[in-house]
């Protein structure tokens, strides 16, 4: 019963409020309306935007060819996750290359089979030569093999190199 009486106090309160802050009759403020089409007044200075300025330019792409894509696993050597340039192997995010092809550190780019791109970093080397990229893959190397077909559709795709930045 305390309840109910509290909530018959707000709400009176709330309906007295509103009753003296609404306007009323003459006392109202009335707004004049104004007219969009006025001859009289003098045209607008039309503002033009400045040209953005272009701070670094984006590395040119260099397509390397169609490349032979494959996986490889920590457990498949005693490096684990070392690479051949003393960084961290990360999942899906680093491969291997053959450095007489793709320069160390480059950013791999590679056509999936949907249109989209995948992007690595190149920072290691295997036991090939020529064009092939072997991507980490922190799993199983069946896993990774069904991954690369589901992804690009096979074991081979268009790469890309950029330089890195």
């Amino acid at each position: 019963m305390k309840n109910a009486w509290k909530v018959l106090l707000i709400v009176l309160a709330a309906l007295l409020s509103f009753a003296f802050f609404w306007p009323r009759g003459a006392a109202a403020e009335q707004v004049e309306p104004v007219s969009v089409t006025d001859e009289s007044a003098e045209p607008a200075e039309v503002l033009v935007a400045p040209e953005p300025e272009v701070v670094a330019e984006v590395p040119p792409r260099k397509f390397i060819g169609t490349c032979r894509l494959t996986v490889y696993t920590p457990d498949e050597s005693t490096w684990g996750y070392q690479t051949a340039t003393g960084v961290r192997s990360q999942h899906l995010m680093t491969c291997a290359v053959d450095p007489k092809v793709i320069p160390y550190g480059s950013n791999v780019i590679i056509k999936c089979a949907d249109g989209s791109e995948w992007r690595l970093k190149a920072v290691d080397c295997g036991n090939f030569r020529g064009r092939w990229v072997d991507i980490f893959f922190d799993g199983s190397e069946l896993g990774g093999i069904y991954w690369l077909d589901e992804v690009f559709g096979g074991d081979h795709a268009d790469v890309y190199v950029e330089a890195a930045g």
